[in-house]
């Protein structure tokens, strides 16, 4: 278990994050009138998927913070954890993932047109130039497809782990 001092720093980031995604949330969805979209033809589920990001690591963070957590040796939590907080730390971490994959394959395979970039750097030397539309829908679709990959790992695995008493 982590010391005290730790515990409340990563409570107060968890709290911060989850903050920060509510606000983007609210934001994204016309709570405070503004249009906040960056362009035109984004739908607001970009953007309220891309505050449910930082609200679900947010209170990810905060659940690893919780005194009932017991980390397991490769930093998920251990079957000395109740299994409630198991299930909800696997549903937050396939909530994450997906929604990576679903902004990923509207980027990618989405209607509209898009605008890339591209930049690299050797030795302090930086070079940029426009990126193709292809090459960046190529990028995000293969992004997407990862992702949906990690996704089932990450599901079979959790579901293996919650239905054996002395594993996650």
């Amino acid at each position: 278990m982590a010391d005290t001092a730790s515990n409340k720093s990563n409570l107060l980031c968890g709290l911060l994050a989850a903050a920060t995604g509510g606000f983007i949330i609210a934001g994204a969805s016309g709570l405070f009138g503004l249009d906040l979209h960056p362009a035109k033809g984004v739908p607001a589920w970009i953007g309220i998927g891309a505050g449910g990001l930082f609200l679900a690591g947010g209170f990810a963070v905060i659940l690893q913070s919780l005194a009932l957590a017991r980390p397991a040796p490769d930093g998920g939590l251990s079957a000395a954890s109740p299994r409630w907080l198991r299930f909800v730390s696997l549903a937050l971490a396939l909530f994450i993932v997906g929604d990576f994959v679903a902004i990923f394959s509207w980027i990618a395979f989405g209607p509209g047109e898009r605008h890339f970039s591209t930049s690299f750097g050797i030795g302090g030397i930086f070079v940029s130039n426009g990126g193709g539309e292809t090459l960046g829908r190529v990028a995000f679709g293969i992004g997407a497809a990862l992702g949906g990959a990690i996704f089932l790992a990450f599901l079979f695995d959790g579901v293996r782990r919650l239905r054996r008493r002395d594993q996650i």
